[in-house]
């Protein structure tokens, strides 16, 4: 019974504070209510975009798998194109990507030039026109 009623002393104290006069706050808002504008910015114009007509209709679907004989063609072309040589033998500089690659510099002697390049390890490597670098087979040209 006892906390009771001092749980009830405490709340009606706690509550009473709540009730102060707010006069001062409400004339000071007022105050900056009267003293301030609004600004309204002026909508932007709309652009007018031009209307795209899709005529693909009578193409594949992008949504179905192709059949087999396109795909067929489309591989007979890939050969034709350029491809690294699978069977070659890598070189030290290819096991790192190109961004841990910095050059540092060019040598030359009897008409040669070689670049020198470092790897993220900080080993200088050496490399001249149809040496490979990098992880995707790039060929200094």
């Amino acid at each position: 019974m006892m906390k009771q009623l001092l749980f009830l002393t405490t709340a009606i104290l706690l509550l009473s504070g709540c009730n102060e006069d707010t006069s001062e706050q409400k004339e000071f808002i007022d105050q900056v209510k009267a003293n301030t504008t609004a600004r309204v910015e002026k909508i932007p114009e709309l652009v007018k975009f031009e209307h795209f007509a899709y005529n693909a209709k009578d193409l594949r679907s992008p949504f179905v798998a192709p059949e087999p004989e396109i795909i067929q063609n489309k591989l007979t072309q890939v050969k034709n194109c350029l491809h690294p040589d699978p069977e070659r033998v890598r070189q030290p500089l290819e096991k790192y990507p190109l961004d841990n690659l910095a050059m540092k510099g060019t040598i030359g002697s009897n008409g040669k030039t070689w670049a020198l390049i470092t790897a993220a390890d900080n080993t200088l490597h050496r490399v001249s026109i149809g040496s490979y670098l990098g992880t995707y087979d790039g060929k200094v040209s």
